[in-house]
């Protein structure tokens, strides 16, 4: 098994933030993890390892939203696939197949709030 120590010189990628485009800013932040894991080999440590790493590399606000997710299976909160699934869905959200709209939760409560503004509500 690889080790990955915390000398490495590839530095981890810069916290998620979500701002007013989520699913842009998840995409980046997922390709990024996804170069850092490859690079320091970290795609062959635990499962544990990985997800704990993943988890710091978000940063605590995003943490937040982390803990708000529901799994199916306890040991699925330290599963990276399951995660990044779990961000997928919340970040980019399904794609609706009639209109291949993709809507997450993040962006109806920025359309719903818009909305509001704009109408004076």
């Amino acid at each position: 098994m690889a080790s990955v120590t915390a000398t490495s010189s590839t530095p981890p990628p810069a916290p998620l933030k979500l701002g007013t485009d989520v699913a842009a800013d998840w995409e980046l932040f997922r390709s990024e993890w996804r170069n850092y894991e490859t690079a320091t080999e970290l795609d062959k440590t635990t499962e544990k390892r990985r997800s704990a790493v993943l988890l710091a590399c978000v940063g605590s606000a995003t943490h937040t939203v982390f803990r708000s997710f529901k799994f199916d299976e306890e040991e699925d909160r330290t599963s990276v696939d399951k995660i990044i699934e779990a961000f997928d869905s919340y970040c980019i959200g399904e794609t609706n197949n009639l209109r291949a709209i993709r809507v997450s939760p993040a962006r109806a409560a920025t359309r719903r709030n818009d909305r509001r503004f704009r109408s004076g509500r």
